[in-house]
This record gives structure tokens, C-alpha cells and sequence, in this order.
């Protein structure tokens, strides 16, 4: 298959359009590529785009802050001394 074109829908969208490669099939298809959500922030100083933490990041940086609270709470995965 391959990309035959695509249309930019907007900064985290482009409508993209493939076809097989195989001369017997020529079967065309439609898809959209589109970004949701950020997993690192970027480095730079001013972004081009900036798209929101995804849950997985903002759950992450709340179990970290609750755990930098509660000194006396072990955490079930740290290992217990022999």
C-alpha cells in the first residue's frame, strides 16, 4: 500500500489517501492521522503545538506528588528489606 495523497485538516489532522501496491487489486482506501494527546514536552521554548498530557502522563505526576506528601507510605512495587 502507499500514500497516494493527503489533505491537512488542521495542525493534529490530515485526511490521507492510499492504494495496494498490487496491480491485481488496486483497491483504494481513506484514513485520517491525527494526534491527541502529548507524552513529553518539548524542549523548545515556544512549540509549534501543544496538545494536552494524556491520562497515562497526568496519573503519573499525581501518584508522584501524592507519594512526595506521605514519607511513611511504602509503595506495593519497592521491595521489602530481607
Amino acid at each position: 500500500m502507499r500514500i497516494k495523497d493527503s489533505d491537512e485538516k488542521s495542525a493534529t489532522a490530515k485526511t490521507m489517501y492510499a492504494q495496494c501496491t498490487n496491480f491485481g487489486c488496486s483497491a483504494s482506501f481513506v484514513g485520517t492521522l491525527s494526534w491527541d494527546f502529548e507524552l513529553a514536552p518539548s524542549a523548545m521554548e515556544q512549540p509549534r503545538l501543544s496538545l494536552p498530557p494524556a491520562p497515562s502522563v497526568r496519573r503519573t505526576r499525581i501518584l508522584v506528588a501524592e507519594r512526595s506528601r506521605d514519607k511513611q507510605q511504602m509503595d506495593m512495587l519497592d521491595a521489602a528489606p530481607c
